[in-house]
């Protein structure tokens, strides 16, 4: 069952993947697994939100990604191709190359994984996924996880 938060204005519809939901408020993110709250967040960007994060509120955002730090896991879904945040927005100043270096800075310092979801429909089924991935992943005793590297 996935956790949305409740001051998500316009969250992703989960009726296609079969998924249940809640509405709960969440420290960080926007998404994570019921009982893995403290464990696993997706934070939800659309391509114009993006770059007013990295406007006026530049520094509040970063500290959401070092808030996501402490997660296992962690990850920021873009409602768009890295295409879509190259052409910008044009109702902000901010360049696209401050986004993208901003954002793929922050990821290796934080470990927060940036995906670039192509469009809702694609960002709502990488949520799902990587927040199913992770249940998954962590219900496995040590012993049987995959081995990295």
């Amino acid at each position: 069952m996935v956790v949305v938060d409740t001051r998500e204005q316009t969250p992703f519809d989960l009726e296609p993947f079969g998924v249940e939901h809640v509405r709960r408020t969440l420290k960080t993110g926007d998404y994570s697994a019921v009982g893995m709250e403290h464990r696993v967040t997706v934070e939800r960007k659309r391509v114009g939100e993006l770059f007013g994060c990295f406007a006026r509120e530049r520094e509040r955002f970063r500290r959401e990604f070092e808030r996501m730090a402490s997660f296992e896991y962690a990850a920021v879904v873009i409602e768009g191709s890295l295409a879509d945040v190259l052409r910008g927005d044009p109702r902000s100043e901010v360049r696209p190359a401050t986004v993208i270096n901003s954002l793929h800075s922050w990821s290796v310092r934080y470990g927060v994984h940036v995906w670039y979801a192509g469009d809702r429909e694609c960002a709502a089924a990488t949520c799902v996924r990587l927040l199913e991935s992770f249940w998954k992943a962590t219900r496995l005793p040590p012993d049987a996880r995959p081995k990295v590297g």
